[in-house]
């Protein structure tokens, strides 16, 4: 997630894009070879790490195609677009971090990750299945 979003706030790839999406009138498969070339790969990648985990019963993740680009939007969507605008860039590397921390935790909370020595048919603490309600 670090090195991820550390790339994507670079001023050489920032530039790049700027000069991408000026260019679309004239040359309207750049976005799309951009796009292809670069967060695709990256979501295809998290994508298929996820099926895996699904499929070994290690988390819960209905879509992982869904999980693999929310993910990714919500890790750089925000700052990068702050980035492209020139508003609020000064944010330390330490910060990033924290930043970075929090929306991995989050996505690894949601998608109900489990240790390896767990069962995929023991219910999740904390899902409906595994609570009691009191009387």
């Amino acid at each position: 997630g670090n090195a991820y979003m550390q790339g994507m706030l670079q001023p050489d790839n920032l530039a790049m894009t700027r000069l991408i999406s000026e260019s679309l009138a004239e040359f309207p498969e750049a976005g799309r070879i951009a796009y292809e070339n670069g967060p695709e790969r990256s979501i295809a990648v998290l994508r298929d790490y996820l099926e895996a985990q699904r499929r070994r019963g290690c988390i819960h993740c209905p879509s992982a195609d869904l999980v693999a680009e929310s993910f990714y939007g919500a890790l750089v969507g925000p700052a990068r677009f702050r980035y492209l605008l020139g508003v609020n860039i000064k944010t330390s590397p330490a910060q990033r971090r924290r930043y970075v921390d929090e929306i991995v935790a989050l996505y690894v909370r949601g998608l109900g990750a489990r240790s390896q020595d767990s069962h995929a048919d023991t219910p999740r603490r904390n899902s409906p299945s595994s609570r009691t309600t009191a009387r």
